[in-house]
Formats: structure tokens, sequence, C-alpha cells
């Protein structure tokens, strides 16, 4: 006989789904020899990949790139960015360029038309590795999406949300202190910044 299922209720009972929960995140942050959080702009547990015409303008000039594990850093065509320290190598793709230097575990393959206006260092010591580690309190519900529309300029206020989607041209300026979401998506020259200290975006 088919069909037959163990949930069982009694006369009357009616049923309830579940209460989201809150639930606490421990963030694992690893940083090769020499650097610390303050001085990062991007880090990835993995390959970093920034597509075309990416811009990564930091506070000021020491920020950088920093992907952790073997495989490769990307730069796409035409975008710009910070010193890279990278444990992969680094693959500089046309016209990209490196406002800073290169540091790798790997080598570094570039374009003869791509640059880099600092020193290069291949085949580089990155060891040891230091974690930083911090816990985040996920609320148990969400302001739901923010999209910022084309060209748009938007201020972002503290709390949490479920996904943030920053479209071509548009700005998202977060306020003082930890904005939530379990995605962001920046598209083609969307910029993500802060006029507020001490923002933070998870």
């Amino acid at each position: 006989m088919a069909g037959i299922f163990a949930l069982q209720q009694s006369a009357g009972a009616e049923s309830k789904p579940a209460k989201p929960a809150a639930h606490e995140t421990t963030i694992v942050m690893r940083f090769p020899r020499g650097l610390v959080l303050k001085d990062v702009a991007l880090a990835a547990d993995g390959g970093l990949r920034l597509g075309s015409r990416v811009t990564i303008k930091p506070a000021n000039a020491r920020p950088r790139p920093s992907p952790m594990q073997a495989r490769a850093t990307q730069v796409g065509a035409k975008s710009q960015t910070a010193s890279i320290v990278s444990v992969g190598s680094v693959n500089l793709h046309n016209h990209s360029q490196v406002a800073g230097e290169v540091t790798t575990a790997g080598k570094l393959t570039e374009p003869s038309d791509a640059r880099v206006s600092g020193a290069v260092s291949e085949l580089a010591l990155l060891q040891p590795i230091a974690e930083r580690r911090w816990s985040v309190q996920f609320p148990a519900t969400n302001s739901g999406d923010v999209i910022v529309a084309p060209g748009a300029v938007r201020n972002l206020a503290e709390g949490s949300y479920r996904h943030v989607l920053v479209k071509a041209g548009a700005k998202l300026d977060l306020s003082r202190g930890s904005s939530l979401s379990s995605r962001w998506r920046l598209k083609r020259r969307a910029s993500l910044f802060s006029t507020a200290t001490r923002s933070r975006p998870r």
C-alpha cells in the first residue's frame, strides 16, 4: 500500500511552523606572515577572482587582496587593485594594474600590457599563518533583500539582511556598526564604501 506516513496528529490539533532561531557563527580569518586585519581589503580562504573592470580603492595604500589557499588569484581585464599577497599563483589579465607589490608563494603570470608598480616576489615564504577568530550572532529574522538600482546611491543602516545586490554603477554606503547578510553581490562598476568609521559588512 502506498502513501503511508509515520507522521500522526491528534484530532483538532493544528501544526505550526517552527520559528527560526538565532545562531552564532565563528568567523576565522587567516593571514600570511606580516599581515593583520587592517592591512586587508579582501580575504579569501580559497581562490580569489576579480572580474573585468573591477577597482579596489582602499582608504590608504596598505590594504590588499589576500587569498590564503593554493588556488590562483585572478585579476580580470582592465581591473585595478592595491598590493596582492597570495599563497597561490597570481594571474593578471589584459590591461590590469596592481598599484603596489605582488607577493606570491607561486608564480606571477602577466601579459605585456599589464602593470605592477611595485616589487614582485615569487616563491615567497608566507609562513607562519596567523589566525584571528571572532563570533557573530546572527538574528533569527532579517529585513529582507536590499537592491540598489543601477546608478543609484543608498545608505544601508546597521542590521541584518537576506541578500544585498548593488547593481551596475550603483553605490552603497555602510552606516556605522555591523551589516549582516548571507550574500553580498556587486555588479560592474558598483561601489561598497563607508563614510562612517568602524562599519563592517559580514
